[in-house]
C-alpha cells in the first residue's frame, strides 16, 4: 500500500521515527481527503491540473517530456545512420583492399579500363557512407529544431 503523507508531522514522522512507528502511516485515506482529477473512458469536463496551461491538455512539463522523446528518436536514429554509414562501408572495403589496390595502380598505369561493375564495386561504400552522412545530419537538425521548442 503506498503512504501518502499529508502534513509536516507526517513526513518527519516517515523520516525520523523508528520503523515501527514510521508503518503506522500505512493506512487508508479519510473518505474526501483525495481530489480525482479524471477516469479514463469517462466523457465530461476534467478539473484544471496543477501546472496544466490549458484545462484539459496535459500541460507544458508533458509537452516538454513529448518533445525530448521525440528529439531522442532522431538522435538515435542519425547514430545508428552513421554507425551503419562507417561500419557497412568499412566492412566492404576491407577484404578488397589487395584488389582495389591493384585496380588503382592499373588504371594510373593505364593497363585497364575500368567496366562499370567494377566501378560501382569501388565507389559503392562511398556513396553509402555519404548518404548516410547527408541523412544522420538531417535528423540531427530535425532533434535541434524538436529541441528548440521546449518551453521553460
Amino acid at each position: 500500500m503506498p503512504v501518502i503523507l499529508r502534513t509536516p508531522a507526517e513526513i518527519e514522522q516517515c523520516i525520523k521515527a523508528p520503523a515501527e512507528d514510521a508503518l503506522k502511516l500505512k493506512r487508508p485515506l479519510p473518505d474526501g481527503s483525495l481530489t480525482i482529477f479524471a477516469r479514463g473512458g469517462e466523457e465530461g469536463p476534467m478539473k484544471k491540473r496543477i501546472g496544466s496551461t490549458k484545462g484539459s491538455a496535459p500541460g507544458k512539463a508533458a509537452e516538454n517530456e513529448r518533445l525530448k522523446l521525440k528529439a531522442a528518436y532522431f538522435n538515435n536514429i542519425s547514430v545508428a545512420l552513421v554507425v551503419a554509414g562507417c561500419l557497412i562501408p568499412y566492412l566492404t572495403i576491407i577484404p578488397n583492399i589487395p584488389e582495389i589496390g591493384n585496380h588503382i595502380g592499373m588504371l594510373v598505369n593505364g593497363q585497364i579500363s575500368l567496366t562499370l561493375s567494377e566501378l560501382m564495386k569501388m565507389s559503392g561504400p562511398v556513396i553509402a557512407f555519404i548518404l548516410a552522412m547527408y541523412g544522420a545530419n538531417d535528423l540531427r537538425k530535425a532533434a535541434n529544431a524538436t529541441i528548440s521548442r521546449i518551453q521553460d
